[in-house]
This record gives C-alpha cells, sequence and structure tokens, in this order.
C-alpha cells in the first residue's frame, strides 16, 4: 500500500518533525510505503493559491488546489494529520471519513496542537505523538482488518510493539498446534465458553448449573464469555505435565482457581485471534502440590505438579487456560486480549495436536518416576 501523509497545519512550527516521526513508525509496517508531504510548504514552494483566501474560503481552496495541483496519482490512500477543530472545518465525521480526492480514498488522524502535558507523576509526555500515533494505529487495523490491539499495547505503554504488529502483507494461518495434552487420559469435562458452575454469594458453595443456568440465588462462576479454558478429568494427586516449554512466570493461590502456575513460552506461535506471531501464556489450576518455581526454565513434558480440587470447584480436575500475551517496558507480560471477555484468554483446542505431552519428550528422573506413578495410579483407578 502506498500513502501520502498530508500536514496542513505547518502554523505549528513543531508539526512537520512530527508528522516525519510518524511516517519514520510507518517504516515499521510491512508493506506501507508512505510519503510525507507539509501541505502549506509544498504549496509556497511550488504552485501558490490563485490568492490569499480569508478564513472562511480557505478550507474550500484547498480541496480545490489539492485535486488540481498536488502529485497524488498512484498512492491508494491520502492521510490528513489534523486536529479536532480542523477535522470537523474539512468535513470529516469518521476516523475513515469515506471521502475521496481523484478517486484515491481520504483518511484523517486526530491529533492536537499541544506539544506536551504533564502526567500525575510531575513527567512529561508528547500528547501529539500520543494521540496521532495511538488513531493511526486505529486506523491502520481498519485497513488491514487486523484485530485492532491498540488499547492493550497503548495502556501498557507498548506503542513500539503495536507497530511491530501491523502488517498489509499477512496471509490468513491457521494456529500453530504447538501444545501437547497435559494429562493421561484426554478427556474434556468442560469447554471453553460453556457454563458450567454456578456458585452461592454467601456460602461459596460451588453447584453444577442447569444448561448454564444457575438457580437463586446462586450466580455464574465465568465472566461473560463462560469459561476461560478447558477442565480436564483428573484425580487429586494426578501427575500434569507441561504443554509447552517455557519460563515460569506466575505461581498464585486464588479463592477462585485455588493454587495455580503459568508459563509463558520463549518462543512465538501464530495466533488466530490477534493474526500475529507471539508469545503465549499456558495456565494450570485447581493443584494440590507444584514441582516448579517461579523463573524456572520449563521443559515440554516436565513434571510440574499434581491436581486436585482447590479453589471453587465441583470436583478434583485440572483447568488448563491459554492466553496472548506481550512484554511491556516494565518487562511484565500482558495480556494482548485482555477485554475480550474471557480475561485475555482463548479457546486452547485449536493450538492443541494430539499427543501427550510425555510422548517423544526428554525425560529427567523426576519425569520417569512421575510417568511410573500415573501408570500405577491409572491401575488401581481403571484395572
Amino acid at each position: 500500500m502506498k500513502l501520502l501523509i498530508i500536514c496542513n497545519n505547518a502554523r505549528w512550527n513543531s508539526w512537520p518533525e512530527k508528522i516525519e516521526h510518524l511516517a519514520d513508525k510507518l517504516k515499521k509496517v510491512e508493506g506501507i510505503a508512505s510519503i510525507f508531504i507539509d501541505l502549506n510548504e509544498y504549496r509556497v514552494k511550488n504552485i501558490p493559491l490563485e490568492e490569499e483566501p480569508d478564513e472562511s474560503r480557505e478550507y474550500q481552496l484547498k480541496r480545490s488546489w489539492i485535486n488540481n495541483h498536488l502529485p497524488i496519482e498512484g498512492y491508494d490512500l491520502l492521510l490528513f494529520v489534523v486536529t479536532q477543530k480542523d477535522w470537523k472545518r474539512w468535513g470529516g465525521d469518521s476516523v475513515n471519513a469515506g471521502r475521496f480526492y481523484k478517486d484515491i480514498p481520504v483518511a484523517y488522524v486526530i491529533a492536537d496542537e499541544h506539544t506536551t502535558l504533564k502526567r500525575r507523576d510531575g513527567k512529561t509526555y508528547n500528547r501529539f505523538l500520543t494521540v496521532a500515533e495511538h488513531e493511526l494505529q486505529h486506523l491502520l487495523c481498519k485497513l488491514t482488518n487486523q484485530p485492532d490491539l491498540t488499547h492493550a499495547f497503548r495502556d501498557n505503554g507498548d506503542l513500539e510493539g503495536m507497530w511491530s504488529y501491523l502488517s498489509f502483507n499477512k496471509e490468513p494461518m491457521e494456529p500453530t498446534r504447538f501444545l501437547y495434552q497435559p494429562v493421561s487420559p484426554w478427556v474434556i469435562t468442560q469447554r471453553f465458553g460453556e457454563k458450567g458452575a454456578c456458585i452461592h454469594p454467601v456460602t461459596r458453595k460451588v453447584i453444577r448449573s442447569n444448561n448454564g443456568v444457575c438457580p437463586a440465588p446462586y450466580r455464574s462462576v465465568y465472566p461473560p464469555a463462560g469459561h476461560t479454558g478447558l477442565d480436564l478429568r483428573a484425580k487429586r494427586w494426578q501427575p500434569i505435565y507441561a504443554a509447552a516449554g517455557g519460563i515460569v512466570f506466575e505461581v498464585s493461590t486464588e479463592p477462585e482457581r485455588g493454587l495455580g502456575i503459568g508459563i509463558v513460552t520463549q518462543e512465538k506461535y501464530w495466533c488466530r485471534e490477534t493474526q500475529s506471531s507471539v508469545r503465549m501464556k499456558h495456565r494450570y489450576w485447581h493443584l494440590i502440590a507444584l514441582d516448579v518455581a517461579y523463573g524456572e526454565v520449563i521443559k515440554r513434558g516436565q513434571f510440574i505438579g499434581y491436581a486436585d480440587s482447590t479453589g471453587y470447584s465441583t470436583a478434583d480436575h485440572l483447568h488448563f487456560e491459554l492466553k496472548p500475551v506481550a512484554l511491556n517496558a516494565e518487562q511484565t507480560f500482558y495480556n494482548l486480549l485482555q477485554n475480550n471477555g474471557s480475561y485475555g484468554a482463548i479457546n486452547p483446542e485449536p493450538y492443541l495436536n494430539n499427543n501427550f505431552a510425555l510422548t517423544g519428550a526428554p525425560h529427567g528422573t523426576r519425569e520417569r518416576i512421575a510417568l511410573l506413578a500415573d501408570k500405577v495410579a491409572d491401575f488401581f483407578r481403571y484395572g
């Protein structure tokens, strides 16, 4: 895509440098070729207006002048960076105004003339660049039909990550099936999005729902989108194995989920929900004991803990969860899809292959002992 960025507000002296900054950012977006033009400077150097307009006729004459004199042929999109006031006067009614110059679509990125503002902590930030980058990223997501993750990146101070995420050359891809089954036998008792459990608001007793409906005064245990992972059949003290390699970045005990851990992959995998390659956090909950520690590097198939029914649970099982994540400037991971109604979780099933995590995985002494214990438990459990 060839993109022409036009600034029509050169009366603020610092604007051209700021627009050039945006043009530099666009270089990170695969598939975009962008050129920046300061409209007023270009007009003065090349072809002046036939008359010096008064304020009431300025925008009408500029539109006519652009059509007649600006070299816009060959571009796929004209992008105007304007103030809120100028945007309205130029006739904009949305970020993508749906207007055309010589059959070329026109879009607007809205910023303002204020250079810096103070934050509560006393530090200053460039409001123009923050607002303009955010608006431009929204627009590019719309143009590329990509999931709009601008809020997730912005709220975590990761604007650079958003530029790397964007691309005009992305081909639809199938999810990477990098996850192995963390427990055997593989039996799913509740799928992603289902609403199979209810909780009493006072006693905290958990019961099964009636086709997703909770009897009064019980309420659903789950967020609006339903169950945030897969519930897998697992008896108390049944060994659990890592579905993929990574680093343990979460060890927690919570009232809802009991004891659990989260492992973030060191590699990036293609994510259908974000349409990009990202790191993934796989999580394991309702455990009774762990065999790993925070910061430990984990191999796929490594023994990580034992199943139980800790937290809000109707019976022994393993809650298995998957979340696409990114690393912010503070070197902490955040959920890319936090506002998706599932606390950032996605359905793990498209990312699972049909192999047990221990199949073909390198075994240490602890893993061999755990595997033997699992087989002995299966013998007594199933005969």
